[in-house]
């Protein structure tokens, strides 16, 4: 058997609906399988996610493998899947999400000659509504530095069009929060520290099935887990403030651009909890809180309008804000 080339982590938490076809559209035709290390996780599932995993597993043992463990949130997928890697690069792959095949073949075509970091790649998203391939960050499509890159003002990272070097994210020394939801943005924001140099691939592969109810980013998901945003923030903005002096180019705008968003993601989230108004005083004790400790990571946040609004008004017509952003968020296309 020859050198894998792309491992895939499958976070698998009581998909069985879905599980089945998720792995299908991974099983290319030779030479191609041979080249993937498919990781599943099963996380604890109380339905047949194990069952149909150790199926594929027996069926497919020359390119699939799984990891069965009590439940401990996506993060400890990661965790578990990138201790065992054994492709030149990682990938992630939702359990209840696929893979389009002949972009993935693409892909792999890239990776047996790549060197780069990190590879980022086109998406697709689909709803009941639409289906459209995500702009992906317009960088050239050859090799060169991180620290180099130039962004369009409206793009970030996401998980689902990002391709790492494997020993560059399990050399980095950061586990990934456990028990937590949103971990996927912590594992992208790792990948960009960690990273010296990106290249692109215009081979679209990660299909993203939105509108799905239990989603984190789902009003209800929002409403019941906010405050593992104050988890994962902890992290990222520790993160960001200790490295800030040794951030080097465009690298330090581009991680800057990350915690305002994520920044963003969190005022976001306050406006939209139920009874919003009685949470303001606690959003503005963590805003004070994150000001104090990590000074660099607040004074990324103001890069967006939002939140630098907000904070410039004092947190006052907070009431008026959380309103406009339930009915933006009710009448988002």
């Amino acid at each position: 058997m020859g050198q894998k080339v792309l491992s895939i982590s499958i976070a698998a938490y009581n998909v069985e609906n879905f599980l089945k076809d998720t792995l299908q559209s991974l099983l290319l035709e030779e030479p191609y399988r041979s080249k993937l290390d498919i990781i599943i996780v099963n996380d604890g599932s109380k339905d047949r996610t194990l069952e149909i995993t150790k199926q594929y597993a027996d069926k497919y043992s020359e390119c699939i493998r799984f990891i069965d463990k009590p439940n401990g949130g996506y993060g400890s997928t990661i965790n578990a899947s990138l201790a065992i890697a054994k492709g030149s690069y990682y990938k992630l792959l939702d359990g209840d999400d696929w893979f389009n095949q002949d972009g993935l073949k693409g892909l792999l075509d890239y990776l047996e000659t790549a060197s780069s970091d990190l590879v980022i790649s086109p998406y697709f998203e689909e709803t009941d509504k639409s289906k459209y391939i995500a702009h992906h960050p317009e960088i050239p499509v050859k090799k060169m530095l991180l620290s180099s890159l130039e962004l369009n003002s409206n793009q970030i990272f996401q998980m689902h069009g990002l391709t790492v070097r494997t020993e560059v994210i399990r050399n980095f020394g950061h586990s990934i929060t456990e028990n937590c939801f949103y971990t996927d943005f912590e594992f992208v924001f790792y990948c960009i520290m960690a990273a010296h140099t990106i290249s692109r691939n215009d081979n679209a592969v990660y299909c993203y099935r939105l509108g799905q109810e239990g989603q984190s980013v789902s009003l209800t998901g929002i409403r019941k887990h906010y405050l593992d945003y104050h988890r994962v923030a902890e992290r990222l903005f520790r993160c960001y403030d200790n490295a800030f002096g040794d951030m080097q180019g465009t690298k330090k705008d581009i991680l800057a651009k990350a915690i305002s968003f994520y920044t963003y993601c969190i005022f976001e989230a306050y406006t939209l909890l139920e009874n919003s108004s009685l949470h303001r005083d606690e959003l503005i004790a963590f805003d004070a809180s994150v000001q104090k400790k990590y000074p660099r990571a607040w004074e990324a946040g103001l890069n967006s309008r939002f939140v630098y609004w907000t904070r410039f008004l004092h947190f006052n017509f907070y009431a008026i804000i959380c309103r406009y952003m339930m009915w933006k968020l009710k009448h988002k296309k």
